[in-house]
């Protein structure tokens, strides 16, 4: 995934704009503008940081002249209990309005990249990687996935334009409409891709049970027949860990697996030593535990 900067700064000024409005109607009756201050950022735990860049571009959207940056460590680095991760210097008033917008991206990304690095580091003694998922906080997507990137995460698909993936309500939908079985909607579905996209776009398919991906691999043995594209990976939803280690066996390494649904960090271990090439999880985006972080004023 490519960061847009542009976006970035975008959501920002919208962040800005709705927790400042036209003015801090506190600072401005407490403060001149000629009075400086300097903010200190401090971990209250242990954690993964992701965030200083994006908290530096919410001060430089405030005032790009007289905000000085000073950080002591880097984004994606793992920090202490009490470390504190940089200086801010600059008009008191500036550094009040930039606080809480410039705290909640930087709680917020800390929080998913620690939980990924904890998950990350439980493949350890494995090829397999860890991805985020869509669900994300709405307008938050590329925030989300950078801190998951940090982490030591890969990132999956931005969103329903970037990849195809067939997944069990486009089946169902076609199973409905048209009265096919499961196998044959699997065909008709990957025969439909082939026709609108060719081979250009990264494709991948849900299956749910052994049956539905020993279906997909049948079509792969018979493709010569009639054309159409094999997906480039298969995703087993909420599968149990046999009839994972029997999709492994199935595939062979011809087809990568990624496994998803209900996977927890005390799952990743088990799931992770089956030989799966991926482990997608949507905990490390929807259900995120904000870093405990905090800027004083000196």
């Amino acid at each position: 995934m490519v960061f847009d900067k542009k976006q970035i700064l975008i959501h920002i000024r919208q962040a800005l704009l709705e927790d400042l409005g036209s003015r801090d109607v506190t600072s401005e009756a407490l403060f001149s503008l000629k009075d400086f201050g300097e903010g200190h950022l401090k971990a209250k735990e242990h954690a993964v940081i992701a965030g200083l860049g994006v908290c530096q571009w919410v001060y430089k959207s405030l005032d790009p002249q007289k905000i000085k940056f000073k950080f002591y460590v880097k984004d994606g680095q793992r920090v202490r209990k009490d470390t504190v991760l940089g200086v801010f210097q600059g008009p008191v008033r500036t550094l009040l309005a930039g606080e809480r917008v410039a705290l909640n991206y930087l709680q917020r990304m800390s929080g998913i990249a620690t939980l990924t690095r904890h998950c990350v580091e439980r493949t350890q003694g494995t090829a397999c990687k860890i991805l985020d998922t869509r669900k994300t906080a709405p307008g938050l997507r590329v925030f989300d996935k950078w801190a998951v990137h940090l982490g030591g995460g890969v990132n999956h698909r931005e969103g329903l334009f970037d990849a195809v993936m067939i997944k069990d309500n486009h089946l169902q939908a076609l199973i409905s409409i048209k009265g096919y079985g499961m196998k044959e909607a699997i065909r008709e579905a990957l025969e439909c891709v082939q026709q609108k996209h060719g081979n250009r776009m990264f494709t991948e398919i849900e299956v749910k049970t052994v049956e539905g991906l020993e279906a997909v691999l049948s079509l792969q043995e018979s493709r010569s027949k009639k054309y159409f594209r094999i997906p480039n990976r298969i995703l087993l939803d909420n599968m149990i860990l046999p009839d994972i280690r029997k999709a492994v066996r199935l595939t062979q390494k011809r087809i990568a697996l990624e496994v998803s649904g209900g996977v927890t960090l005390d799952r990743i271990a088990s799931l992770a030593k089956t030989d799966v090439e991926f482990i997608s999880m949507g905990a490390l985006t929807h259900s995120v535990k904000a870093v405990d972080i905090h800027f004083k004023l000196r």
